[in-house]
Protein backbone atom coordinates (compact mmCIF):
# COMPACT_ATOMS: atom_id res chain seq x y z
CA UNK A 1 0.00 0.00 0.00
CA UNK A 2 2.58 2.38 1.07
CA UNK A 3 4.58 1.71 -2.36
CA UNK A 4 1.65 2.30 -4.13
CA UNK A 5 1.05 5.65 -2.68
CA UNK A 6 4.21 6.40 -3.44
CA UNK A 7 4.25 5.52 -7.78
CA UNK A 8 0.90 7.95 -7.32
CA UNK A 9 2.66 11.03 -5.32
CA UNK A 10 5.12 9.98 -8.09
CA UNK A 11 3.17 10.19 -10.97
CA UNK A 12 0.62 13.50 -9.65
CA UNK A 13 4.23 15.18 -9.25
CA UNK A 14 5.62 14.44 -12.75
CA UNK A 15 2.03 15.46 -13.94
CA UNK A 16 2.14 18.43 -11.61
CA UNK A 17 5.48 19.50 -13.01
CA UNK A 18 4.49 18.94 -16.65
CA UNK A 19 1.28 21.27 -16.02
CA UNK A 20 3.13 23.54 -14.93
CA UNK A 21 6.12 24.08 -17.57
CA UNK A 22 3.13 23.86 -20.46
CA UNK A 23 1.55 26.47 -18.16
CA UNK A 24 5.02 28.64 -17.95
CA UNK A 25 5.24 27.93 -21.78
CA UNK A 26 2.13 28.79 -22.80
CA UNK A 27 2.02 32.36 -21.23
CA UNK A 28 5.73 33.00 -22.54
CA UNK A 29 4.43 32.51 -26.11
CA UNK A 30 1.63 34.82 -25.05
CA UNK A 31 3.63 38.00 -24.03
CA UNK A 32 6.84 37.13 -25.85
CA UNK A 33 6.75 38.62 -29.29
CA UNK A 34 8.46 36.07 -31.20
CA UNK A 35 9.39 36.79 -34.95
CA UNK A 36 8.13 34.65 -37.26
CA UNK A 37 9.91 35.04 -40.70
CA UNK A 38 8.18 33.65 -44.29
CA UNK A 39 9.17 31.87 -46.59
CA UNK A 40 9.63 35.34 -48.79
CA UNK A 41 11.00 37.31 -46.66
CA UNK A 42 13.52 39.67 -47.54
CA UNK A 43 15.47 38.73 -44.42
CA UNK A 44 15.97 34.95 -45.62
CA UNK A 45 18.68 36.71 -48.16
CA UNK A 46 20.75 37.56 -44.98
CA UNK A 47 22.96 33.92 -44.56
CA UNK A 48 24.59 33.57 -41.88
CA UNK A 49 27.16 30.61 -41.36
CA UNK A 50 26.22 29.15 -37.60
CA UNK A 51 28.96 26.71 -36.58
CA UNK A 52 27.74 24.63 -33.66
CA UNK A 53 31.27 22.11 -32.76
CA UNK A 54 30.82 18.57 -31.57
CA UNK A 55 29.65 18.57 -28.04
CA UNK A 56 28.51 22.40 -27.75
CA UNK A 57 25.63 22.59 -25.12
CA UNK A 58 22.33 24.75 -25.63
CA UNK A 59 24.25 27.81 -23.70
CA UNK A 60 27.66 27.75 -25.99
CA UNK A 61 24.98 27.17 -29.30
CA UNK A 62 22.87 30.08 -28.30
CA UNK A 63 25.72 32.10 -27.84
CA UNK A 64 26.49 31.94 -31.43
CA UNK A 65 23.15 32.24 -32.52
CA UNK A 66 23.02 35.27 -30.75
CA UNK A 67 26.55 36.59 -32.00
CA UNK A 68 25.86 35.91 -36.34
CA UNK A 69 22.18 37.58 -35.25
CA UNK A 70 19.88 34.79 -36.19
CA UNK A 71 18.38 35.06 -32.34
CA UNK A 72 17.83 38.31 -30.57
CA UNK A 73 17.99 36.52 -26.81
CA UNK A 74 19.98 33.68 -25.64
CA UNK A 75 18.00 33.09 -23.06
CA UNK A 76 14.83 32.79 -24.75
CA UNK A 77 15.91 30.37 -27.31
CA UNK A 78 17.27 28.24 -24.02
CA UNK A 79 14.42 28.53 -22.50
CA UNK A 80 12.16 27.44 -25.52
CA UNK A 81 14.66 24.98 -26.22
CA UNK A 82 14.50 22.96 -22.84
CA UNK A 83 10.97 23.65 -22.16
CA UNK A 84 10.88 21.72 -25.40
CA UNK A 85 12.65 18.93 -24.19
CA UNK A 86 15.14 19.31 -26.80
CA UNK A 87 18.48 20.29 -25.03
CA UNK A 88 20.29 17.05 -25.66
CA UNK A 89 18.55 16.63 -29.42
CA UNK A 90 20.69 19.64 -30.75
CA UNK A 91 22.73 18.10 -33.31
CA UNK A 92 26.76 19.47 -34.72
CA UNK A 93 27.77 20.79 -37.27
CA UNK A 94 27.66 23.78 -39.97
CA UNK A 95 24.31 25.41 -40.37
CA UNK A 96 23.62 28.42 -43.01
CA UNK A 97 20.95 30.05 -41.38
CA UNK A 98 18.90 33.86 -41.70
CA UNK A 99 19.35 37.03 -39.55
CA UNK A 100 16.01 37.03 -36.86
CA UNK A 101 14.88 33.36 -38.00
CA UNK A 102 11.99 32.36 -35.55
CA UNK A 103 12.96 30.38 -32.35
CA UNK A 104 10.86 27.47 -33.29
CA UNK A 105 12.64 27.24 -36.74
CA UNK A 106 15.98 27.42 -35.45
CA UNK A 107 15.48 24.46 -32.84
CA UNK A 108 13.98 22.71 -35.43
CA UNK A 109 16.86 23.39 -37.75
CA UNK A 110 19.41 22.00 -35.08
CA UNK A 111 17.14 19.07 -34.45
CA UNK A 112 17.30 18.00 -37.68
CA UNK A 113 20.57 18.46 -38.32
CA UNK A 114 22.90 20.39 -40.86
CA UNK A 115 22.31 19.51 -44.23
CA UNK A 116 24.22 19.93 -47.16
CA UNK A 117 23.75 22.22 -50.03
CA UNK A 118 23.86 22.58 -53.86
CA UNK A 119 25.01 26.47 -53.38
CA UNK A 120 28.93 27.51 -52.39
CA UNK A 121 29.20 29.87 -49.90
CA UNK A 122 31.47 32.90 -50.28
CA UNK A 123 32.82 34.89 -47.27
CA UNK A 124 33.82 38.56 -49.08
CA UNK A 125 35.55 41.01 -46.20
CA UNK A 126 35.80 44.56 -47.34
CA UNK A 127 38.21 46.57 -45.23
CA UNK A 128 37.94 50.29 -43.64
CA UNK A 129 38.83 52.33 -46.44
CA UNK A 130 38.70 50.44 -49.53
CA UNK A 131 37.70 52.15 -52.51
CA UNK A 132 34.84 51.58 -54.96
CA UNK A 133 37.34 49.72 -57.28
CA UNK A 134 39.56 47.38 -54.57
CA UNK A 135 35.86 46.01 -53.52
CA UNK A 136 34.86 45.25 -57.59
CA UNK A 137 38.33 43.86 -57.66
CA UNK A 138 37.74 41.68 -54.51
CA UNK A 139 34.32 40.49 -55.61
CA UNK A 140 36.11 39.37 -59.13
CA UNK A 141 38.57 37.43 -57.48
CA UNK A 142 36.69 35.73 -55.06
CA UNK A 143 33.12 35.22 -56.84
CA UNK A 144 34.24 36.09 -60.55
CA UNK A 145 31.83 38.65 -60.68
CA UNK A 146 32.58 41.35 -64.20
CA UNK A 147 34.67 43.85 -62.12
CA UNK A 148 33.82 46.51 -64.60
CA UNK A 149 30.03 46.23 -64.53
CA UNK A 150 30.43 46.14 -60.51
CA UNK A 151 32.62 49.20 -60.92
CA UNK A 152 29.97 51.03 -63.01
CA UNK A 153 27.26 49.90 -60.30
CA UNK A 154 29.44 51.56 -57.72
CA UNK A 155 31.08 54.87 -59.33
CA UNK A 156 28.30 55.99 -61.66
CA UNK A 157 25.04 54.20 -60.22
CA UNK A 158 24.32 52.17 -63.23
CA UNK A 159 21.68 49.78 -63.07
CA UNK A 160 20.60 49.62 -59.57
CA UNK A 161 17.31 48.23 -60.37
CA UNK A 162 16.97 47.96 -56.75
CA UNK A 163 15.10 49.58 -53.76
CA UNK A 164 17.72 51.78 -52.73
CA UNK A 165 17.51 52.59 -49.29
CA UNK A 166 16.07 56.13 -48.86
CA UNK A 167 19.34 57.62 -46.91
CA UNK A 168 22.19 56.05 -49.78
CA UNK A 169 19.42 57.48 -52.66
CA UNK A 170 19.60 61.09 -51.73
CA UNK A 171 23.61 61.29 -52.19
CA UNK A 172 24.12 64.32 -54.79
CA UNK A 173 26.20 62.03 -56.92
CA UNK A 174 25.99 59.14 -58.63
CA UNK A 175 28.77 57.60 -56.95
CA UNK A 176 28.33 54.85 -54.44
CA UNK A 177 32.00 55.55 -52.66
CA UNK A 178 31.31 55.86 -49.18
CA UNK A 179 28.17 54.13 -49.09
CA UNK A 180 29.56 50.48 -49.09
CA UNK A 181 29.91 49.55 -45.72
CA UNK A 182 33.15 47.50 -44.96
CA UNK A 183 32.28 44.34 -43.03
CA UNK A 184 32.39 40.67 -43.41
CA UNK A 185 29.50 39.52 -46.31
CA UNK A 186 28.57 36.02 -46.22
CA UNK A 187 27.23 35.49 -50.10
CA UNK A 188 26.16 32.45 -51.90
CA UNK A 189 26.46 30.75 -55.26
CA UNK A 190 24.23 32.85 -57.69
CA UNK A 191 24.51 36.04 -56.21
CA UNK A 192 24.96 38.50 -59.11
CA UNK A 193 26.33 42.05 -59.29
CA UNK A 194 22.89 43.63 -58.55
CA UNK A 195 22.24 41.72 -55.07
CA UNK A 196 25.57 42.05 -53.78
CA UNK A 197 25.67 45.77 -54.06
CA UNK A 198 22.18 45.54 -52.55
CA UNK A 199 22.83 43.58 -49.83
CA UNK A 200 26.30 46.04 -48.91
CA UNK A 201 24.09 49.33 -49.15
CA UNK A 202 20.89 47.28 -46.93
CA UNK A 203 23.50 46.77 -44.29
CA UNK A 204 24.98 50.37 -44.62
CA UNK A 205 21.31 51.72 -43.86
CA UNK A 206 21.29 49.29 -40.93
CA UNK A 207 24.77 50.48 -39.75
CA UNK A 208 23.93 54.29 -40.23
CA UNK A 209 20.67 53.94 -38.30
CA UNK A 210 22.66 52.79 -35.29
CA UNK A 211 24.50 55.68 -35.32
CA UNK A 212 21.63 58.03 -35.59
CA UNK A 213 23.55 59.34 -38.50
CA UNK A 214 20.11 60.36 -40.51
CA UNK A 215 19.69 62.96 -37.96
CA UNK A 216 22.99 64.61 -38.85
CA UNK A 217 20.75 65.66 -42.55
CA UNK A 218 19.11 69.26 -42.46
CA UNK A 219 21.72 70.44 -39.84
CA UNK A 220 25.50 71.95 -40.34
CA UNK A 221 26.52 69.02 -42.62
CA UNK A 222 24.59 66.85 -44.75
CA UNK A 223 25.06 63.17 -44.98
CA UNK A 224 26.76 63.11 -47.88
CA UNK A 225 29.59 65.67 -45.84
CA UNK A 226 29.63 63.46 -43.17
CA UNK A 227 30.49 60.48 -45.15
CA UNK A 228 32.93 62.63 -46.91
CA UNK A 229 34.58 63.66 -43.82
CA UNK A 230 34.63 60.44 -42.32
CA UNK A 231 36.41 58.86 -45.75
CA UNK A 232 39.12 61.57 -44.67
CA UNK A 233 40.15 60.49 -41.11
CA UNK A 234 40.19 56.71 -42.69
CA UNK A 235 42.67 57.25 -44.71
CA UNK A 236 44.65 59.47 -42.54
CA UNK A 237 44.56 57.86 -39.22
CA UNK A 238 46.70 54.43 -38.54
CA UNK A 239 46.44 55.33 -34.83
CA UNK A 240 42.50 54.82 -33.10
CA UNK A 241 43.20 57.76 -30.66
CA UNK A 242 43.73 60.39 -33.50
CA UNK A 243 40.32 60.29 -35.12
CA UNK A 244 38.40 62.65 -33.23
CA UNK A 245 41.68 65.00 -33.77
CA UNK A 246 41.92 64.64 -37.20
CA UNK A 247 38.24 65.68 -37.44
CA UNK A 248 38.78 68.34 -35.48
CA UNK A 249 41.47 69.54 -38.09
CA UNK A 250 39.33 68.72 -40.83
CA UNK A 251 36.12 70.82 -39.02
CA UNK A 252 38.33 73.77 -37.93
CA UNK A 253 39.35 74.51 -41.87
CA UNK A 254 36.27 74.22 -43.19
CA UNK A 255 34.50 76.92 -40.83
CA UNK A 256 37.49 78.70 -41.81
CA UNK A 257 36.99 78.68 -45.35
CA UNK A 258 40.86 77.29 -45.72
CA UNK A 259 41.65 74.53 -48.03
CA UNK A 260 41.87 71.13 -46.55
CA UNK A 261 45.37 70.01 -48.40
CA UNK A 262 44.79 66.35 -47.70
CA UNK A 263 47.27 64.37 -49.46
CA UNK A 264 44.90 61.38 -49.68
CA UNK A 265 42.23 63.45 -52.41
CA UNK A 266 44.62 63.86 -54.42
CA UNK A 267 45.88 60.28 -54.10
CA UNK A 268 42.05 59.07 -55.05
CA UNK A 269 42.60 60.68 -58.51
CA UNK A 270 45.91 60.13 -59.60
CA UNK A 271 45.84 57.40 -62.31
CA UNK A 272 48.23 55.06 -59.72
CA UNK A 273 49.12 55.20 -55.92
CA UNK A 274 52.58 57.04 -55.23
CA UNK A 275 54.50 56.16 -52.37
CA UNK A 276 55.41 60.55 -52.29
CA UNK A 277 53.38 63.02 -53.74
CA UNK A 278 55.61 65.52 -56.09
CA UNK A 279 54.65 69.64 -56.54
CA UNK A 280 53.15 68.60 -59.97
CA UNK A 281 50.84 65.93 -58.43
CA UNK A 282 49.86 68.69 -55.75
CA UNK A 283 48.58 70.89 -58.77
CA UNK A 284 46.66 67.86 -60.21
CA UNK A 285 43.76 69.65 -61.81
CA UNK A 286 41.05 67.65 -60.41
CA UNK A 287 37.74 69.19 -58.50
CA UNK A 288 39.23 65.95 -55.71
CA UNK A 289 42.45 68.12 -55.08
CA UNK A 290 41.78 69.93 -52.01
CA UNK A 291 44.92 71.85 -52.40
CA UNK A 292 43.72 73.59 -55.12
CA UNK A 293 39.99 73.79 -53.90
CA UNK A 294 38.67 75.18 -50.45
CA UNK A 295 36.03 73.14 -48.75
CA UNK A 296 34.36 69.70 -49.77
CA UNK A 297 35.53 67.24 -52.58
CA UNK A 298 32.75 66.18 -54.57
CA UNK A 299 32.12 62.74 -52.32
CA UNK A 300 34.28 60.48 -49.75
CA UNK A 301 37.33 58.75 -51.36
CA UNK A 302 36.76 55.35 -49.60
CA UNK A 303 34.34 53.68 -47.68
CA UNK A 304 34.83 54.41 -43.82
CA UNK A 305 33.96 52.56 -41.13
CA UNK A 306 32.04 53.14 -38.19
CA UNK A 307 35.09 54.65 -36.07
CA UNK A 308 35.60 57.09 -38.54
CA UNK A 309 32.01 58.19 -39.16
CA UNK A 310 31.75 58.57 -35.41
CA UNK A 311 34.93 60.79 -35.30
CA UNK A 312 33.52 62.60 -38.36
CA UNK A 313 29.87 63.18 -36.11
CA UNK A 314 32.18 64.07 -33.03
CA UNK A 315 35.48 66.07 -33.64
CA UNK A 316 38.02 66.67 -30.88
CA UNK A 317 37.25 70.14 -29.05
CA UNK A 318 40.60 71.62 -29.80
CA UNK A 319 41.56 74.66 -32.00
CA UNK A 320 44.12 72.81 -34.15
CA UNK A 321 44.35 73.43 -38.11
CA UNK A 322 47.75 71.71 -39.00
CA UNK A 323 49.31 68.10 -38.33
CA UNK A 324 52.35 66.50 -39.63
CA UNK A 325 53.35 62.79 -39.82
CA UNK A 326 56.07 62.09 -36.60
CA UNK A 327 56.99 58.69 -37.04
CA UNK A 328 56.93 55.42 -39.10
CA UNK A 329 54.25 54.38 -36.86
CA UNK A 330 51.35 57.11 -38.37
CA UNK A 331 51.61 59.34 -34.97
CA UNK A 332 51.24 63.15 -35.80
CA UNK A 333 51.77 66.17 -34.51
CA UNK A 334 48.87 68.67 -34.38
CA UNK A 335 49.44 72.07 -34.04
CA UNK A 336 47.15 75.54 -33.90
CA UNK A 337 49.35 77.81 -36.04
CA UNK A 338 51.22 77.68 -38.77
CA UNK A 339 54.80 78.59 -37.03
CA UNK A 340 54.69 75.44 -34.74
CA UNK A 341 53.26 73.20 -38.02
CA UNK A 342 56.35 74.37 -39.58
CA UNK A 343 58.81 73.61 -36.85
CA UNK A 344 57.14 70.11 -36.04
CA UNK A 345 57.18 69.26 -39.83
CA UNK A 346 61.37 70.25 -39.71
CA UNK A 347 61.82 68.03 -36.54
CA UNK A 348 59.77 65.07 -37.68
CA UNK A 349 61.78 65.06 -40.90
CA UNK A 350 64.79 65.33 -38.65
CA UNK A 351 63.45 62.27 -36.65
CA UNK A 352 62.49 60.13 -39.51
Amino acid sequence: MKRLNEDIYRKRRTTSLFLVSLFIFSLLISIIPIKIVGLNSSDLDRLVLIEAPSGSGVTEIAEKLAKGGVIPSRFKFTLFTLLGGQGANLKSGNYIMSEEMSYFDVIDRLVKGPKMSDKKLFTVVIPEGFTAKQIAARFENIMDLDRLKLENMLLDGESLDFGVPTVVNERPTGSLEGYLFPKTYLFTEGDDESSVVQEILSQFNREVSSVRLKKVMGKEYSLHEILTIASLIEKEVKVESERELVSAVIHNRLKKGMALQICATVQYVLPERKEELTLADLKFDSPYNTYLHPGFPPGPICNPGLSSIKAALNPASVDYLYYVLTDSAGNHTFTSSYEEFQAAKAKAKNGF
